[in-house]
């Protein structure tokens, strides 16, 4: 019973004598309890189909005040002899919210939670339909556990892409950073070419490295020289 464990199971689902006329019955949930008004919360998250007193005809005859949820899924928890009802009909609960209260209401024998799950909601709210609730718990977490790792699994993978662009966007810069260090070299060494220096004189490259029109000025000079040069 992991699912259920803290709580004191009193009834099992499956066949038992029945603790009110005493003859062999099919019990279709699981008794659980903690104790009386203990706030009963949500086992899984899903959207409130019934809220109030199971009268008969009602698929909760006999359960007292009960909440019937729809999961995910499409199957219907039933939170059944409540000692009052929390929540509304159509409200949308997430797992852990509270239903209601531990009671002895309706066909009870004492305070406890009679926990039913259906495999359908229509009609009487999937009456008869019921399954084993810790099988179909240990299941349905066992699917949210897979989820949840397929969804860390597609992070890491994203985690991975980006590290591999920031590591090609960092080698591009350095790439650049190199380059500019390299021509700020070229830029700051005043041993030109004399040729250089006679038509535009030694301080020719002052203030270019530290300008952002620096290399467009330098080649611009270069250019000119050239030019002159070879006129001359």
């Amino acid at each position: 019973m992991g699912v259920f464990e803290g709580w004191k199971v009193t009834s099992p689902y499956g066949y038992r004598t029945d603790p009110i006329n005493g003859s062999r019955s099919f019990h279709t949930g699981i008794d659980l309890v903690k104790y009386h008004r203990y706030p009963i919360p949500a086992f899984v998250g899903g959207v409130v189909l019934f809220a109030g007193e199971g009268v008969a005809g009602t698929g909760f005859g006999g359960y007292g005040n009960v909440v019937a949820l729809r999961d995910d899924k499409g199957y219907v928890h039933c939170y059944c002899h409540l000692d009052s009802v929390a929540v509304q009909k159509g409200q949308k609960l997430s797992k852990g919210d509270i239903v209601g209260y531990q009671g002895t209401t309706g066909r009870s024998t004492g305070s406890h939670l009679h926990y039913e799950v259906r495999a359908e909601d229509a009609p009487s709210y999937g009456y008869g339909s019921h399954v084993d609730p810790s099988e179909y718990l240990e299941k349905y977490f066992e699917g949210e556990d897979e989820m949840l790792k397929e969804q860390v699994r597609e992070l890491e993978s994203q985690v991975a892409a980006l590290k591999g662009e920031c590591q090609t966007l960092l080698n591009t810069a350095e790439a650049h950073v190199n380059e500019i260090n390299t021509l700020k070299a070229l830029l700051a060494d005043k041993s030109m070419p004399e040729w250089f220096s006679t038509e535009f004189g030694e301080e020719a490259l002052n203030g270019v490295v530290d300008t952002p029109q620096g290399p467009n000025l330098f080649w611009r000079l270069a250019a000119v020289a050239f030019r002159l040069r070879k006129k001359g």
